[in-house]
């Protein structure tokens, strides 16, 4: 009984981070809606410029933001150490996404061939709105970040309102 015990408890964190570290459907819809009000409702304290802390996060997120430098783009990072839990994440996060935009626009991202700043952007994929919500792009994107620290890997999902 001990061993099955803790062969559950193993296998449930092991488990725990694909299960946890995804959008949902009710926070598409949701972040979608406050896209429509340019995100005013779930902008928190300013963190810096352009740049606020959402009040709203997706499942999993280690942090999310609200952009309005130049359009109103909502971003949340999920960040690994290994490149093979980013692409879980990343495989969860384009599955979850992309089932709760039905009639959206789907494009591949074209990878970097070189970093930028110490980033490289790996794949991802773009879902383009319409209707109600043409002017709405969403992103799910893996990239690498390598700096003084090592290397990471950093999957973005984010939502951009183009109002003008």
């Amino acid at each position: 009984m001990k061993r099955a015990l803790t062969l559950a408890v193993t296998l449930g964190l092991i488990l725990a981070p694909a299960a946890y570290a995804q959008a949902t459907c009710s926070e598409i819809v949701r972040i979608n809606s406050e896209a429509l009000e340019d995100f005013d409702a779930i902008a928190g304290e300013e963190i810096e410029g352009d740049l606020y802390e959402a009040s709203v996060w997706l499942s999993g997120a280690g942090d999310c933001n609200i952009d309005y430098e130049f359009d109103s783009i909502y971003s949340c990072l999920y960040q690994f150490e290994s490149y093979d839990s980013a692409a879980a994440a990343l495989n969860a996060n384009l599955a979850a996404v992309g089932s709760c935009l039905a009639g959206w626009t789907s494009t591949s991202v074209t990878p970097d061939s070189e970093a930028k700043e110490g980033y490289r952007t790996l794949s991802g994929t773009l879902h383009a709105g319409t209707g109600d919500y043409e002017d709405m792009e969403w992103a799910v994107i893996l990239e690498e970040h390598t700096g003084t620290h090592g290397t990471d890997y950093h999957v973005w999902v984010q939502l951009a309102y183009y109002w003008f």
